[in-house]
């Protein structure tokens, strides 16, 4: 895995939005440039660095765009279990939840479409606290963004893996 990054260090008090924790005369601001998204795991400290942890709502990184469209991809073939079509960092989904997730899918009444670059217009990320939640819109035939959303989270610990927790319209 290959990371990039580029150091900013600016006085605390001219970004009190970037101000850390711990007082101090100058604060350092990591911006990640580069970021391999088929890495096997996405470590804390990777994912410190691009995912925001506050109480907003935030688009989807560029970084993990890729993941998640092969994740729908696996879905538009029917691989609800992620059984063939898993890809890296993505956690195997159980035989309930995929079954429930195929039945969402199929009472939507539309087929499941590989995702659409508009999609990432509406779908959003934000930090509970524990996980960061992901909501992703999917495309279904004919339309490019639905109702229909893809639910997932990333815990915080070391080797975690972004879990499929519903496919459904809120």
């Amino acid at each position: 895995m290959r990371v990039s990054v580029r150091l900013h260090l600016w006085p605390t008090l001219a970004m009190p939005a970037l101000r850390p924790k711990a007082q101090c005369p100058v604060s350092a601001v990591v911006v990640v440039t580069e970021i391999d998204p088929l890495r096997t795991s996405i470590s804390p400290a990777i994912v410190g660095l691009m995912l925001a942890r506050d109480d907003n709502e935030h688009p989807i990184p560029e970084e993990l765009r890729p993941r998640f469209r092969e994740l729908v991809a696996a879905f538009v073939v029917g691989d609800y279990h992620l059984s063939t079509h898993r890809p890296d960092g993505v956690a195997p989904v159980d035989a309930r939840l995929a079954d429930f997730i195929a039945e969402q899918i199929n009472s939507y009444g539309a087929k499941l479409a590989p995702l659409n670059d508009e999609v990432w217009q509406r779908s959003i990320y934000a930090w509970d606290g524990r996980h960061w939640q992901f909501l992703i819109d999917l495309t279904i035939t004919g339309e490019p963004v639905s109702d229909l959303v893809l639910h997932a989270r990333l815990p915080d610990y070391e080797e975690a893996q972004i879990e499929v927790w519903s496919v459904h319209v809120p």
